[in-house]
């Protein structure tokens, strides 16, 4: 992702209600794309990783309209949204949810090759609907919708 080697660790915890975001390189054949997850519903934001200056904009925008997509408040939006303007980096270390991602990486490479996903918005949709075991089997989705007291409702 173009990071420095040594990193500080971030000085305090974010104030969203998702967390902090893990964030990864994802590769599937020639497709190159930057993988995001929340650490505290597994969601999964998918966006292109061509234009690596403007990758934290285009990840807020996605992230604005899959909580859009599952009926989320505005003021909620807004509060997650405007929790990523301030973005800083550090070495992941809980392996539970690097472990997720990881899994998450590998549904989404048969996704593709599968022909269920063709971009990155799909990838997003697919792995979001996913059940996963950290979650008690519920799917980040649901689980995004229960951290923001919303009732979970697929918008699409």
């Amino acid at each position: 992702m173009g990071l420095p080697d040594k990193l500080v660790a971030p000085e305090t915890e974010p104030n969203a209600l998702l967390g902090p975001w893990y964030a990864n390189t994802l590769f599937i054949g020639s497709q190159r794309y930057l993988h995001y997850m929340s650490s505290r519903s597994l969601l999964p934001i998918i966006i292109w990783l061509r234009e690596r200056a403007t990758a934290e904009m285009r990840m807020a925008s996605a992230l604005k309209e899959l909580l859009l997509q599952i009926g989320a408040p505005a003021a909620t939006i807004a509060a997650e949204v405007d929790a990523l303007t301030s973005i800083s980096y550090g070495r992941a270390t809980d392996r539970s949810r690097l472990g997720s991602m990881r899994d998450q990486k590998i549904c989404a490479k048969h996704a593709v090759h599968g022909g269920r996903a063709s971009s990155p918005w799909d990838l997003t949709v697919d792995l979001a609907r996913m059940p996963s075991g950290a979650l008690a089997y519920r799917t980040p989705l649901e689980e995004t919708a229960r951290l923001l007291g919303t009732p979970y409702v697929w918008r699409a």
